[in-house]
């Protein structure tokens, strides 16, 4: 078959070699960890595939997932276990209860201030950014003055209920306590972008490793902030780590395993973050009589489990390969099969030929197919047979300059082949677009459950608990249908189901009309909440290898412009209050329409390069 392959492409089999020891690039030909594979015994050996498949192909024969990658993805549950909270535990310790003006202690100089004596018939009316000085004479009130807070505000539950009421953040402060939220957004995304770019440069282990424990010392230096400036500064650092430890650790997760096991992993993932996010809102409700930094500590030391990452975390064995490590990835391979039980030789013989072999008849096919464009373009515009030439010459001098270096030579990509790709390009805005939509959706409807009817802890536990059910039906969906048509679903649900509540608000006001659209805002965080779920699982199979971190990395970067705007969405509510669920729900419907554009990604092995990459959206 490969040789009748070949015939038709014009090559004649003597010509096409396949990889062996001298061959495969960074290693020599006295390295014998690699065996030598030639194409008649690559036919012989049993059990494996006639077209290489990629690691793909080889990590079944170790037994995936196996003990050994089950305790990576244990230990990176474990880590994705804080991160939610470091991003939501603003709704607590940013909370702004209700409040008043301070009493005043010295009503006479206050008077004097403006003009008055201190008689009996002046009253003090304490409001909650204002004291309205009012006369009562003969009988009738009568409004005299109007005073900002001039000693501060009462908070309900204390100074310590949180920083806003610790720092006084109302009123002439109001705006300090929702830009901390849109620092940390800032902060996440420069980290998505900026650590997800190195981490595709210079491996993914030691990434997450050095952001997961800079996460931890950030959280801390939040509990013990003298101000809110401070407070500030460390809320970006937070932001800029948590990305850095998110982006690449699902990287990490997705690169480990097969498509058949991605789906369920994507689910579990999303049910370890809704879990964890109960657990937070749990914990604040048991620490209602702490202070907000006590709180804070808590959180932080979440993040703990950093110190198993040394011991216990591999580097990324995709990313081995796609950065020619060979022998590193296969020490994996080799640790893998003793903890599985398995025959380490024939997955070493897998490997050359579903790997090393793989890549170069890649190149090979990649070669012959633009010399077939380059034929197919002169046999049909002879008129720019000049143009063409020009072209031929300008290849070949590229190719005579590399062609001793073809096999050795490691594709790698940044965010500029991005825009340099038209294709790519389209689908990266489509996705990032998405990516807005579900991140001002998901975190708008957490901080707005404050003002929701009914305990402010309960609500917010239930805004999480919702996702449970979201969780489950995303691992039956995904059962029958792929990422993309589920994702198109959840959405048109959160899209109707925003709609109906925010039409439910602005036309009544009666309590069955109320409760009627917080439960409708219930059923738009389940359809939103699966759907981010999906589009984490959804968007690296989209990337080709050395650009999967980075390209997940700057979607998260992207929908951060939307997440820096949530936290004043409660500002935009008191002056239209349909405003905010109408333009949630517009933008989940915008999503839906563009989102047919993209490819479905269900049961494909991931892309290694660009050109794979528009082989799916061609």
């Amino acid at each position: 078959m490969e040789e009748d392959h070949f015939r038709m492409n014009g090559e004649s089999t003597e010509e096409v070699k396949f990889l062996t020891k001298a061959s495969v690039p960074g290693v020599t030909q006295e390295d014998d960890s690699l065996p030598n594979i030639e194409s008649s015994e690559r036919k012989s050996l049993t059990g494996f595939k006639t077209v290489p498949g990629g690691l793909d192909s080889v990590l079944p024969e170790i037994g995936s997932p196996g003990l050994l990658i089950v305790l990576q993805l244990v230990i990176h549950f474990s880590t994705f276990y804080t991160l939610s909270g470091v991003v939501l535990i603003y709704v607590f310790i940013g909370y702004e209860p209700p409040h008043t003006c301070s009493h005043v202690t010295n009503i006479t100089s206050l008077l004097s201030s403006v003009g008055l004596d201190n008689t009996s018939d002046i009253e003090l009316i304490y409001g909650k950014c204002v004291i309205q000085l009012v006369q009562n004479v003969s009988g009738v009130i009568k409004s005299v003055a109007e005073l900002g807070c001039v000693e501060g505000n009462d908070f309900k539950g204390g100074k310590l209920v949180s920083f806003v009421a610790e720092w006084d953040l109302v009123c002439n402060n109001i705006g300090l306590g929702e830009l901390a939220q849109t620092i940390l957004m800032i902060g996440q995304t420069v980290g998505a972008v900026f650590f997800t770019s190195v981490a595709d440069r210079f491996g993914r282990k030691i990434v997450c490793m050095v952001c997961n424990a800079l996460l931890i010392a950030c959280g801390i230096g939040m509990a013990y902030s003298p101000n809110i400036f401070v407070l500030l500064a460390f809320r970006f650092f937070v932001g800029l780590f948590q990305q850095g430890v998110e982006c690449v650790g699902y990287t990490m997760i997705v690169e480990l395993l097969t498509p058949k096991l991605r789906k369920s992993i994507g689910v579990l993932i999303g049910f370890n973050s809704t879990v964890s996010v109960i657990v937070m809102g749990l914990v604040a409700y048991l620490m209602q009589a702490y202070s907000w930094r006590m709180l804070q500590l808590v959180v932080a030391l979440f993040s703990c489990n950093v110190l198993l990452y040394p011991f216990f975390i591999w580097e990324s064995p995709r990313w081995l390969v796609a950065n020619k490590k060979y022998k590193e990835a296969l020490k994996f391979l080799e640790k893998a099969c003793v903890m599985n039980g398995k025959d380490f030789e024939r997955v070493k013989e897998s490997f050359q030929y579903h790997v090393v072999q793989h890549e170069q008849e890649v190149h090979i096919k990649q070669e012959m197919h633009l010399e077939q464009e380059i034929c197919i373009k002169k046999e049909m515009d002879l008129e720019r047979e000049i143009c063409i030439k020009q072209e031929e010459k300008g290849i070949n001098q590229v190719d005579d300059t590399t062609a001793d270096d073809e096999t050795s030579k490691i594709v790698k990509y940044n965010i500029t082949d991005i825009l340099r790709h038209k294709t790519l390009l389209i689908t990266s805005l489509i996705i990032w677009f998405t990516w807005i939509t579900n991140t001002i959706t998901y975190y708008g409807l957490f901080i707005t459950s404050s003002s929701l009817v009914g305990n402010r802890y309960v609500n917010f536990i239930l805004m999480s608990l919702v996702d449970i059910p979201g969780d489950i039906s995303n691992l039956i969906m995904l059962h029958f249908f792929g990422r993309k048509t589920v994702i198109m679903g959840l959405m048109t649900i959160a899209g109707t189901s925003l709609l109906t509540s925010t039409l439910l608000v602005a036309l009544g006001t009666s309590s069955t009309t109320i409760i009627l659209s917080t439960v409708f805002s219930f059923f738009g965080k389940f359809g939103i909440g699966a759907s981010f779920n999906t589009l984490f699982l959804y968007t690296p199979e989209l990337f080709p290898t050395n650009l999967r971190s980075v390209g997940l990395g700057i979607c998260s970067s992207v929908s951060r412009l939307g997440g820096m705007l949530v936290p004043y969405s409660n500002l935009l509510a008191d002056i239209a209050l349909w405003a905010p669920g109408t333009i949630f729900s517009a933008m989940c419907f915008i999503s839906v329409v563009m989102f047919i554009r993209l490819p479905e990604t269900r049961g494909r092995p991931l892309p290694n390069t660009i050109a794979e990459m528009k082989q799916w959206l061609s």
